[in-house]
């Protein structure tokens, strides 16, 4: 199990990544398209496209971020208890 959301969330955490650099690459894009005045339907399509890299970078980042947050409350409990054990033996 911990195998199977370490993956997860480095999956996610990669995905995300990749998504946002394809989003703007496309955004840059399609700024050129703009700016030229070239292709106005191609400038289009690369705006739809980073639209969607954008949706699923946000959803992959929320992935990610819950199997983080996940992760770190639960080493910030068991530190916790460690610390009230060591509190209650050294009085």
């Amino acid at each position: 199990m911990k195998a199977f959301i370490w993956i997860s969330e480095l999956g996610s955490a990669l995905i995300t990544c990749v998504a946002f650099a394809m989003g703007f690459n496309s955004v840059h894009n399609a700024l050129m398209y703009l700016q030229t005045g070239n292709d106005l339907d191609e400038a289009e399509r690369l705006i739809e496209q980073a639209h969607t890299m954008f949706s699923v970078a946000a959803v992959c980042g929320v992935i990610f971020l819950v199997l983080f947050s996940l992760k770190a409350f639960k080493r910030l409990g068991k530190a916790t208890e460690t610390a009230i054990k060591d509190a209650e033996a050294y009085s």
